[in-house]
């Protein structure tokens, strides 16, 4: 879930530096990859929930998506998520994305965490009665049970799962190594701290930053 290039940031948290910029570059997630070939091809206005437990990327694959997706971006984190922001973004689908944009996508980040007056606007966003036109909608989450039947029905819920990809994790930390840690420093177990980690890939890195820095 983590590109083997790094990054120019300044930041030196392995997480930053090798955070995956393209679609492309995440471990696994087969049937999210696929739908998010089919939206960079052609966008269409459509409603998504990606789950999963935190670290899985879930975020980041948003902003992937949209970047080359080549939407306008109106991210939203669930403190912000109120009835006036929804409307205020809502509004503003309505109007043409940015010059050299596609479509507007919104992201909202831990949209399980919305209030329910938060999850009935934007339900109503969603209805067919008033949508905004092509606009995508992601929201992330680590569960759905907070949403309503209703709600859960106008939007299609992909699993990011950490089944799978322990294997290709491993590999991932001792590509890292070889490029961050010293030449003489002595090898780490890397399919031990994915297991440790739960491939958690972001923990994992964490891991293996402080691993690097002990060499």
């Amino acid at each position: 879930m983590f590109t083997f290039e790094p990054s120019t940031e300044a930041s030196q948290l392995l997480t930053d530096i090798y955070r995956p910029r393209r679609v492309s570059d995440f471990i696994g997630l087969d049937s999210v990859k696929r739908l998010a070939s089919k939206l960079i091809a052609k966008p269409f206005s459509s409603y998504y929930i990606f789950r999963g437990p935190s670290g899985m990327g879930k975020t980041t694959f948003s902003l992937a998506l949209a970047n080359e997706m080549g939407a306008e971006l109106h991210h939203i984190p669930s403190q912000d998520c109120t009835v006036d922001v929804i409307e205020r973004v809502h509004r503003a689908c309505f109007y043409m994305p940015s010059q050299g944009k596609r479509c507007h996508m919104i992201l909202i980040d831990e949209a399980d965490l919305m209030t329910k007056a938060s999850r009935d606007c934007l339900l109503s966003m969603m209805d067919g009665t008033r949508p905004a036109p092509l606009t995508i909608i992601v929201m992330t989450c680590n569960e759905v049970e907070k949403f309503e039947d209703r709600f859960q029905s106008r939007c299609m819920t992909f699993n990011f799962s950490s089944q799978g990809v322990s294997k290709p994790i491993a590999e991932l930390l001792a590509n890292i190594w070889t490029i961050e840690a010293p030449a003489d420093a002595e090898l780490p177990d890397f399919a031990r701290i994915t297991q440790d980690s739960k491939n958690n890939v972001r923990l994992a890195l964490m891991k293996l930053q402080q691993k690097i820095i002990c060499a």
